[in-house]
């Protein structure tokens, strides 16, 4: 499968590379636990934002209800979309999530009003204005978790990959960069040493 996405698509290419002993599940989500993070304090920059720039009625009220519902969408901030083979090598598509939070919140608190208003002219060229910058902080932030959880550098670049014609930000990570406190043997490796000694 061809990795699809659109020219305004953030697109993340996770790389686990696997050396000996591979990595459990656990490993597995911890990865995309940062990656939500990092998605989530993205898109939480995003809505302050908006907010300094608008003058909404109810302002308040509806910058708190967004907020809410940035906090309620956890784990839906990146959509997989294709895998390769090898180590593991996982796409995945940001998702619009402040954006979709936003319009949805205002436009059920403004009404009709709303719709193809000035603010909401404005709302769509706001997030057009930002969207570059979208991308640095995402990448920033995946950075700035990953050394803070790992300890370490794990290599976070943005780059084009000429095979998918993709701008995309490429996580790097070596297993031994996954620190378990305890690895558990698989059944093989118990029975194989307790048996055949």
């Amino acid at each position: 499968m061809e990795v699809q996405a659109g020219k305004n698509d953030i697109v993340l290419k996770i790389h686990i590379n696997l050396e000996k002993r591979g990595i459990d599940a656990k490993g597995l989500i911890k990865i995309f636990d940062i990656i939500e993070k990092a998605l989530y304090k993205s898109d939480y920059q995003d809505v302050i934002k908006y907010f300094r720039k608008v003058d909404l009625p109810k302002e308040q009220l509806i910058k708190d209800a967004v907020l809410e519902r940035l906090r309620s969408k956890r784990h839906r901030r990146l959509k997989l979309i294709d895998s390769k083979e090898g180590s593991i090598v996982v796409y995945g598509i940001v998702t619009g999530v402040s954006v979709f939070i936003l319009q949805k919140t205002i436009g059920e608190s403004l009404g009709r009003g709303f719709e193809n208003s000035k603010l909401d002219q404005n709302f769509t060229k706001f997030f057009r204005d930002i969207f570059d910058g979208k991308k640095k902080s995402v990448t920033r932030q995946l950075r700035n978790l990953f050394v803070e959880e790992f300890d370490e550098d794990v290599e976070v670049t943005r780059k084009y990959e000429d095979d998918t014609r993709l701008d995309l930000i490429e996580i790097d990570i070596l297993e031994s960069q996954i620190k378990e406190k305890e690895v558990i043997p698989t059944w093989d490796e118990l029975l194989r040493n307790d048996f055949n000694s």
